[in-house]
Order: C-alpha cells, then structure tokens, then sequence
C-alpha cells in the first residue's frame, strides 16, 4: 500500500437512503453512471466517484506505480462518513477496485455489483502468463495512446483486443479456447 497523503475524490450525488457508491470503468468517468442515478435517486443515496485523473479527482501524482489498494482509498474518501453499510456497483476497471474497496470495508458492502470486470491479475496467478502479457499490453497501448491524444488509435485496439482479432488460445496452461473460437 502507498504511504501517499489523503486525497479526496470528486463525485456526484443523488438522492437519499442506503447507501449506493458507483464506480467508473477507464476511459470513462463519474458521469457514465448519470442515468442510474437518476434511477435510484428516489430510494438510495448515490455517491458515483471519479477515479484519479477524472473530473475533478487530481491524477495520481505518485512515482510508485498506482495499485488498485490506493484506487480503493481514494474510493473510500468519497463515502459518506455516517455510511455504516453501502452497496458498491463497478463497471470494467472500477469493477476490479469495487472487489477491492469491499475487502478493505469488510463487513460494511452488503451488496456488491460487478458489471464486465476484468481481474486480469487473477490470469497470472492462475499461470496464464501469455493471457496476461497480452492484457498487459493492451493496458500499456491504451496508455500510451491516450497519454498521446490518439483516443482513436487506443479505441481500435481496445476494440481489436476485445474482438476477437487475438489468435490462439486464452491460456495455454488450462487449454481454455477464447469465447469467440468456441
């Protein structure tokens, strides 16, 4: 875990209840939750954080490279502080930190909704390395891009990843054929 100072996460809020934090897959934000808030305002209170470097979250401004335990943290400071309970909803990345927030919360997640989440981590420890590799490299393509501007050049391999353009096997350790080759 990084020894990093507190920083508060921006987030939009709606609504009154029990609890409801949603959080934002990459390449995305606070906003992409806008219409299911709208949906749940009238029975929860909703809380949808951005992430470092969206809205007005800073980005991580740390050398160490950023894990999802501090992803979690900064989930955490957007919670209200009376919230003894919540429902945690992630989508895609903010589906892997939602996993993470909730085993930092412990007890405290009484529900927790994982829409297209992407544990990629879980591939290694499986023995996956080639899957892994392959994910890694998309993270790093999309990055790159991204940190260049050429948000179509990221979008084409995000969508070539995804796809189906892969060739072989997921995971030559277990044999697992791609969902698109079965």
């Amino acid at each position: 875990m990084s020894k990093l100072p507190t920083i508060n996460a921006d987030f939009l809020e709606a609504g009154s209840g029990p609890v409801v934090m949603l959080v934002h897959s990459s390449v995305s934000g606070a906003r992409m939750w806008r219409r299911l808030m709208d949906d749940l305002k009238d029975d929860f209170h909703v809380r949808a954080v951005n992430l470092y470097g969206y809205g007005r979250t800073p980005p991580w401004s740390s050398v160490a490279p950023q894990s999802l335990d501090d992803q979690a943290r900064l989930v955490e400071t957007a919670l209200p502080r009376n919230a003894d309970t919540v429902c945690v909803v992630g989508h895609s990345f903010g589906g892997s930190v939602a996993m993470k927030l909730a085993a930092r919360l412990s007890g405290r997640v009484t529900k927790l909704v994982l829409l297209e989440t992407n544990p990629f981590y879980l591939l290694e420890q499986a023995g996956c390395a080639d899957a892994f590799a392959q994910a890694m490299d998309l993270r790093n393509c999309v990055k790159k891009f991204g940190a260049l501007g050429e948000w179509a050049r990221a979008a084409e391999q995000f969508a070539d990843y995804w796809g189906a353009r892969r060739h072989g096997r997921i995971c030559p350790r277990t044999g697992a054929t791609p969902l698109w080759k079965r």
